[in-house]
């Protein structure tokens, strides 16, 4: 499909998305019809465009969908869609940042004017405050995406981020799988620096507990034993690279290496910002020259084997490729910000 249809269908789905909102918003306004008529439907089950089509929006809900000739509710509001695209919603598997001030300024208007209506939030901010979005967007008092809420990061000792929980025992990584379930996350989130004893322990728990565990592959498991383990889902290729080279064992060991090295850092009161990260991303080049296709076909049926999915999270590894710290948003995207951000790529 050519740029510009593109872009039209993930307007319009933020139109439909923007047109759900408003209908939870309305108090006893649970009947309201919208009407899009004339519009392409992107069949994603059949995988074909569908166009001269009728799709009727009753509350939240897509009621009917049909040619464009067929009767619509006398009280629905029609909106002509002709040479118009309506996508499903989109689902963004990687945000950080939601339950934070001014994010809903921010962020939330962009990714339901992006088409975006579902998101995967990833920690950063308490689950209390994600909590509260997600739970103040489903009552139609902010417009945002459907939220599914990360526990709390269960990072190493000494946590990469300040918001995150430093699992210091087995134990301890139980007893924090219990508690962020109680508090009402819907999966766990691990991270880079968390110990090999605390991952299998955080594993263990969460089958038990019966809620699904995610994020990074810590540098001290191989990410065949992070899935052989259970790990529902990776971010950002993490130990993925390394386990698909023909110089695996080197590289991890040097991940590992690098592990350490940042422990012992942040031991003697270091403070660096990026610490180790300049030696994450020579590993991560390095495994990419040193790709090895019969590894990487073991690595995969194992995933799949396990139900272990991949989020590569493009972005972020081409934000690292950036040479400035600047982003530069065109008129197009600022006249969603109900004030003009200021952003920079800390993370």
């Amino acid at each position: 499909m050519p740029e510009n249809a593109l872009m039209k269908g993930t307007k319009l789905a933020a139109v439909c998305a923007l047109a759900a909102h408003v209908g939870l918003a309305q108090t006893n306004q649970a009947d309201s019809v919208l009407a899009f008529r004339g519009v392409t439907v992107i069949d994603v089950v059949a995988g074909r465009a569908r166009p001269a089509m009728t799709v009727v929006i009753r509350g939240n809900r897509i009621s009917q969908v049909g040619p464009s000739s067929m009767t619509v509710p006398e009280n629905a509001r029609v909106i002509s869609a002709d040479g118009k695209y309506l996508i499903p919603g989109l689902w963004d598997m990687h945000v950080h940042g939601i339950g934070n001030p001014g994010y809903r300024d921010f962020a939330n208007p962009l990714l339901i004017a992006n088409g975006v209506t579902g998101a995967r939030s990833m920690g950063r901010t308490t689950l209390a405050d994600i909590l509260h979005e997600r739970d103040a967007i489903l009552r139609g008092e902010v417009i945002g995406p459907r939220i599914v809420a990360s526990s709390l990061m269960l990072d190493g000792l000494y946590p990469v981020w300040p918001e995150a929980a430093a699992v210091q025992s087995p134990e301890a990584a139980r007893q924090l799988v219990d508690q962020q379930k109680a508090g009402g996350a819907d999966f766990i989130k691990i991270y880079s620096l968390l110990g090999r004893p605390e991952f299998f322990a955080v594993a263990d728990e969460a089958k038990q507990q019966r809620i699904s565990f995610v994020g990074h592959v810590p540098a001290a498991v191989k990410a065949s034993e992070a899935s052989n383990a259970g790990m529902k889902s990776m971010e950002h290729l993490y130990g993925v690279l390394e386990e698909t080279s023909s110089e695996a064992d080197e590289l991890l060991a040097r991940d590992k290496v690098n592990r350490e090295q940042y422990l012992t850092a942040r031991a003697q009161g270091s403070t660096e910002p990026f610490l180790g990260l300049l030696e994450s991303l020579r590993i991560w080049y390095r495994a990419a020259l040193t790709h090895e296709p019969a590894r990487a076909d073991r690595l995969y049926k194992t995933l799949v084997a396990n139900g272990t999915w991949q989020v590569p999270t493009l972005v972020v590894i081409q934000a690292l490729r950036m040479t400035t710290n600047r982003i530069t948003l065109g008129v197009e995207r600022i006249r969603f910000f109900q004030t003009t951000p200021r952003l920079s790529c800390a993370s």
